[in-house]
């Protein structure tokens, strides 16, 4: 009801499915993966990355964040998220706000689905 009646959220609630934020999802996620998380070396060969908000054609630099070059692009955007969290935690909203998290080489940028009060 919070969404709308044409909200796909609000459908796929209405036929039985389960509706969680992006936070729960990434417990989820966690929760129920089935292989072994890769134990990182510390010898292991790191490299920073950039982290950013976006909001529509706004951006924010939040900082950096180092990660092994083996990391996959999940555990990069789980620290990025959890940069975010730290660092703008309203705007964040719990994981809530976040629209998309795009991995790239160089950095990883968050999209926001408002501006959550920050700044740009």
């Amino acid at each position: 009801q919070q969404y709308g009646k044409t909200d796909r959220r609000a459908y796929l609630a209405r036929r039985g499915f389960t509706v969680v934020d992006y936070s729960t999802t990434v417990q989820l996620t966690e929760a129920v993966k089935a292989k072994a998380e890769v134990k990182l070396d510390a010898a292991m060969p790191s490299k920073p990355l950039q982290v950013s908000l976006n909001f529509q054609q706004k951006g924010k630099q939040l900082g950096r964040i180092q990660v092994s070059v083996a990391a996959t692009d999940y555990e990069k955007e789980r620290q990025a998220v959890e940069l975010a969290m730290e660092e703008a935690s309203e705007a964040i909203q719990g994981g809530a706000n976040i629209q998309k998290v795009d991995v790239t080489e160089r950095g990883v940028v968050i999209r926001l689905k408002t501006d959550g009060g920050l700044k740009f």
